[in-house]
C-alpha cells in the first residue's frame, strides 16, 4: 500500500510542475499579447513571436546533430540577443512605450524560465530512466 501511494504522489508531483510549467508559458504569451495591446502596433508583437516562436530553435533542431555545434549556439545566441534589442530599438525610436518594453521583456524572462525549469525537469526525469 505504501508503495502506492508513493507512486501516486510522485505523479501529482509531476502533474502539478507540468501545469506550472504550462501556466508560465501562458503568462508570457499573455504578457507579450497585452504589450502590443499598449502600445497599438502589431509589429512588437509579430517580430517578437517570430523570433522567440519561429526562428530560435531552428538552429538547435537543424544544426545540432551535425558537426555545426558552435554555429547553432551562435545563431541561438544572436537570435536571443535581437529578442531583447528589438524592443529596446522600438522604445529607442519611439515606436512603443515603457510599459509595453517592460512587458515584452518580462515576458522574455519568463520563457527563459520556463526553459530552464523544462531542462530541469529533464534531467530529474533521467535520474530514474538511467537503469
Amino acid at each position: 500500500m505504501g508503495r502506492i501511494l508513493d507512486h501516486m504522489g510522485a505523479c501529482l508531483d509531476s502533474e502539478i510542475k507540468i501545469v506550472i510549467l504550462s501556466i508560465s508559458v501562458f503568462a508570457g504569451i499573455l504578457l507579450q499579447m497585452l504589450a502590443s495591446a499598449l502600445s497599438n502596433n502589431g509589429w512588437l508583437l509579430i517580430l517578437t513571436m517570430i523570433l522567440l516562436y519561429v526562428l530560435l530553435p531552428m538552429p538547435l533542431i537543424f544544426l545540432s546533430g551535425s558537426g555545426w555545434v558552435g554555429a547553432a549556439r551562435f545563431w541561438t545566441g544572436l537570435l536571443l540577443v535581437g529578442n531583447i534589442a528589438i524592443p529596446t530599438i522600438l522604445k529607442h525610436a519611439d515606436v512603443i512605450g515603457w510599459g509595453s518594453l517592460a512587458m515584452v521583456l518580462s515576458s522574455f524572462f519568463i520563457f527563459i524560465l520556463a526553459i530552464l525549469y523544462t531542462i530541469k525537469l529533464n534531467y530529474e526525469d533521467d535520474e530514474y530512466t538511467r537503469f
